[in-house]
């Protein structure tokens, strides 16, 4: 299938096969068990809509189901570290949601499935058992796999899905792959938050970066969009161009004497042609996407800690 077909579920996340995944999965099942010998086990029910800052209505509606045994500790992680608020104020800062129904987020155990938006069901749904996954592939690849990292990663994973669901549930019209324009957009959501926001997109892109060294050197695991990047087909960039382009709108998005101090250069440092042309790239995002979300888009929206 691809994204044209109405029942397509749309995969921003980072979905994998279970062929490719049985390591991680196994090393995430054990982490998992070790971090639910802990005490507690009562599980959260639905959760009423959270409003973000100045929402009259709230983008997004969450209801958690109730986990699996081995991923009670993602429930915990979400709750913690307060990804859905985090993202509700973000999205409810930007968007006027007014006149629309909130779009649905079911937090769910998906044994490997991945985070996705499916438009039959027009509902995101995020998966307590990337968050285990990806704290072991971080591992991995020889990051720390901190929770700042972790929960950046899920965050950009949540903003591309809901990416996906504004163009199937808002009508909004984006150029080109909407799988990048996704991409795009996560990156967008995160830079508007600042400093902070530019650090999130760095973990992001390194969790995609781990990825490209995990696997698509693999012939049997080779990125699910490895042959699409720049090519135009309907599904994603391989994994390394995304960890690239994340790297690049960063590096746009920052004043030259910020660069060094927020990790933009050294082991991070893009190719000198690519970074020439960043401040430009990352503007012609930020600007392809406001105008996109025109129908949905506050009036003079407050920009949350601009980078520049």
């Amino acid at each position: 299938m691809t994204l044209g077909d109405s029942g397509a579920r749309r995969r921003g996340g980072r979905a994998r096969n279970r062929a490719r995944r049985a390591v991680l999965v196994l090393g995430a099942a054990l982490l998992a068990a070790t971090a639910c010998a802990g005490p507690g086990g009562a599980e959260p029910g639905p959760e009423r809509p959270v409003v973000g800052e100045r929402a009259e209505r709230p983008v997004l509606a969450v209801r958690y189901e109730v986990p699996a045994a081995a991923d009670r500790p993602g429930v915990r992680f979400l709750h913690e570290r307060r990804v859905m608020r985090a993202a509700e104020a973000a999205l409810g800062s930007l968007l006027d949601w007014r006149e629309r129904e909130p779009t649905a987020l079911l937090t769910r155990s998906c044994a490997g499935e991945g985070s996705s938006y499916d438009p039959e069901k027009r509902r995101i749904e995020l998966c307590y058992d990337e968050i285990a996954e990806t704290r072991t592939a971080l591992r991995e690849g020889g990051r720390r796999a901190t929770d700042d990292e972790v929960a950046a990663v899920l965050l950009e994973t949540l903003y591309h899905e809901v990416a996906h669901a504004l163009v199937d549930r808002a009508g909004v019209r984006v150029a080109g792959n909407e799988e990048d324009a996704a991409d795009r957009f996560a990156a967008l959501m995160l830079l508007r938050e600042g400093e902070a926001g530019v650090r999130r997109v760095l973990y992001a892109a390194d969790g995609w970066a781990v990825l490209a060294e995990l696997y698509e050197d693999d012939p049997e695991g080779a990125g699910e969009g490895t042959d699409t990047a720049g090519g135009g087909h309907a599904g994603h960039s391989s994994d390394r161009d995304r960890a690239v382009s994340l790297r690049c709108y960063a590096y746009g998005a920052v004043s030259a004497s910020r660069r060094h101090l927020l990790g933009l250069t050294g082991p991070r440092a893009l190719p000198a042609a690519r970074a020439a042309g960043c401040a430009d790239e990352w503007k012609g995002v930020r600007e392809g996407w406001m105008r996109a979300l025109g129908p949905v888009l506050r009036t003079e929206p407050p920009v949350v800690g601009s980078p520049q």
